[in-house]
């Protein structure tokens, strides 16, 4: 196979203007030689490591400036050497580009001041990030806007705004999806699990519940501490909530560590109880950082007592280091099946969720011809079919399935791509009747496979 340069339209609504293409690249070992990879893709990098290598991703940056949409997705072995890539990237290095990015990123600070007299949103919000000046890969030529992340008082919500020089709004979206020490928890949630002493591990040792890998914070009244690393707390106590969002989010951690050979590369931060004293449905994962409500008890309770919520979002953010995915249903079908593998258990949210037996599972047949362009809907096409893999090939070749297909599916990865990636990779990664056992469930399922 060669590598394919193509262009991709790539849909993003900004009034009447369309989006020209970025030109793409896909290349996996075994074809021709590695492409040669724009040198403006040397900044943002992430690294991550697997159990079969590697993946790193980093985004195009032209003058200091990012590239919407852009990315590049390198998968590497044990040895080191690369076996796919994929890739997107502007062509465009002209010199009124440049000027374009000089004169905004002078004028950064006079900007937030602008902002934030005209919208009132921005006025009462916190920002969670620098402002960056971003490229937009617009027709006839691309354009150079602001963009920043809000987020509300009360911590409910994540906003991504697109704003021009001359103040208008191009674009704005919610982009949140939702020492050793000892403690008492309830292992596997109160529906699997009895009250029983946990360990608390490598916790900093300044009397809080915070690790190298996971930082507990909360909007309560009462936050665990305890100087001698002992959180003992009353089920109905708010401290005791936070043990359980500490000890669930790091057994997570440590089952992606154990079983795929994956260690998450940044600090993970959690805020509990968003809202206090009132209860609130709030459960998203945005840029490192995890809100969590107590639950409406309309809807939904106890959310922090709940592990398939708790470890949920932490998946989202193994998502989000080894392939980018945007925020949708892959991204949410992901998040699902990797929760429910590791817990052994199908269903998500029977702790919690008010209104039925849970909110969703993953033991179930849903054909791909009846994606309706809803998040959780779609998701669980997805997260379906790994559950039937699973149920074929077994726990351990399955996860590890899941895990090459995430990161070869990279930051535009989108449903329509599962079933081509999963074919190339039952071709090459598996043996005949493990091979012949998947495509004949992508078949069932009507996955369009992606063939020449």
């Amino acid at each position: 196979m060669k590598f394919i340069v193509v262009s991709v339209c790539l849909v993003f609504v900004l009034g009447c203007q369309k989006t020209a293409p970025l030109t793409a690249v896909v290349w996996e070992k075994g074809s021709e030689p590695v492409p040669a990879v724009p040198a403006d893709f040397k900044t943002s990098s992430v690294t991550i490591s697997t159990k079969f290598g590697s993946v790193e991703r980093s985004v195009q940056t032209v003058d200091g400036a990012e590239v919407d949409t852009s990315f590049l997705q390198l998968v590497k072995d044990k040895k080191r050497e690369p076996i796919f890539l994929k890739m997107q990237f502007l062509d465009d290095r002209s010199e009124n580009l440049t000027k374009q990015i000089q004169t905004l990123t002078l004028a950064k600070t006079e900007f937030v001041e602008k902002a934030k007299k005209e919208f009132s949103e921005l006025r009462q919000a916190s920002f969670l990030s620098p402002v960056k000046v971003i490229v937009l890969n617009q027709t006839p030529s691309p354009s150079v806007v602001y963009q920043l992340d809000s987020i509300s008082n009360d911590g409910s919500s994540v906003q991504r705004w697109l704003i021009s020089p001359n103040l208008r709004v191009l674009k704005k979206e919610q982009v949140s999806s939702y020492y050793d020490g000892q403690g008492m928890a309830f292992p596997n949630g109160p529906q699997w699990s009895q009250l029983e002493e946990v360990p608390l591990l490598n916790l900093v040792g300044d009397g809080s519940l915070n690790s190298r890998r996971v930082n507990v914070l909360t909007q309560s009244d009462q936050p665990a501490l305890s100087q001698q690393h002992n959180f003992y707390f009353k089920t109905e106590d708010p401290r005791f909530d936070q043990v359980q969002v500490f000890y669930y989010a790091n057994k997570m951690i440590q089952a992606f560590k154990t079983r795929l050979g994956v260690e998450l590369p940044f600090n993970l931060e959690f805020k509990t109880h968003i809202g206090y004293p009132e209860k609130k449905t709030v459960m998203f994962y945005y840029n490192h950082r995890i809100h969590l409500g107590q639950g409406d008890e309309i809807s939904y309770k106890d959310i922090l007592k709940d592990p398939t919520i708790v470890m949920h979002e932490t998946v989202h953010a193994f998502i989000d280091a080894l392939a980018g995915l945007p925020q949708g249903a892959l991204n949410e079908a992901f998040a699902d099946f990797f929760t429910t593998s590791f817990l052994n258990h199908p269903n998500l949210g029977e702790v919690s969720y008010v209104v039925g037996p849970y909110t969703r599972t993953v033991d179930q047949q849903i054909s791909f011809l009846q994606k309706k362009g809803t998040v959780y809907g779609d998701s669980q096409i997805v997260s379906g079919l790994f559950w039937e893999i699973r149920k074929s090939l077994g726990v351990n070749l399955t996860e590890n399935l899941a895990l090459k297909a995430l990161v070869r599916l990279g930051p535009n990865g989108d449903l329509d791509q599962v079933g081509g990636v999963l074919r190339s990779l039952a071709q090459t990664e598996l043996k005949p009747a493990e091979h012949d056992k998947v495509i004949k469930i992508l078949q069932q399922r009507n996955f369009p496979l992606g063939e020449n």
